[in-house]
């Protein structure tokens, strides 16, 4: 279950934006990138301005970042700083977050990782059916996170491969 009170306050329609490690993080690793994200939503600017921001990470592997545009929107400078400060935290951890060929499932509430090259596999041995919660690190706003981020998997863009094994 997500604790979306990270979330408080901000616009259904607020930029989100995922990253999803390549590993599990710790707790004190998890502490230190949750403090981390904090203390860059509180400096965050665009064009000079502030921007409303918070951020958390989640499940132990997903760093997420909020931008509510109703008071001042985010630009490619505001978003390069983003990037540039989710890079700080790969080389930090020695973390992937960037990587999206790496999936992510959940299964009788554990995640589990499968490579891209292995979705279709992964489909036809049965590891992964329709119902599978499957982690959409696409969605693009806290409305979408809130409701599509978690998804099943007949619900996602994988559809279409479930046909071809479960028909």
């Amino acid at each position: 279950m997500v604790n979306w009170n990270f979330a408080e306050g901000f616009h259904p329609a607020s930029k989100a934006w995922i990253y999803q490690s390549n590993r599990e993080l710790n707790a004190a690793e998890v502490n230190e990138i949750d403090n981390a994200v904090k203390a860059f939503s509180k400096e965050w600017t665009s064009h000079k301005a502030e921007v409303k921001a918070t951020g958390a990470v989640l499940r132990n592997r997903f760093i997420v970042l909020l931008a509510d545009e109703s008071q001042n929107a985010v630009g490619g400078c505001s978003i390069d700083s983003s990037v540039k400060f989710i890079r700080s935290i790969e080389n930090h951890f020695s973390i992937s977050l960037l990587d999206r060929t790496i999936l992510l499932f959940e299964q009788n509430g554990i995640l589990k990782e499968v490579f891209l090259p292995q979705l279709d596999e992964k489909i036809s041995s049965g590891e992964i059916q329709p119902t599978t919660i499957y982690y959409n690190n696409t969605v693009t706003s806290l409305h979408e996170m809130q409701n599509k981020w978690q998804q099943q998997v007949k619900d996602s863009w994988m559809a279409p491969r479930l046909k071809q094994v479960f028909t």
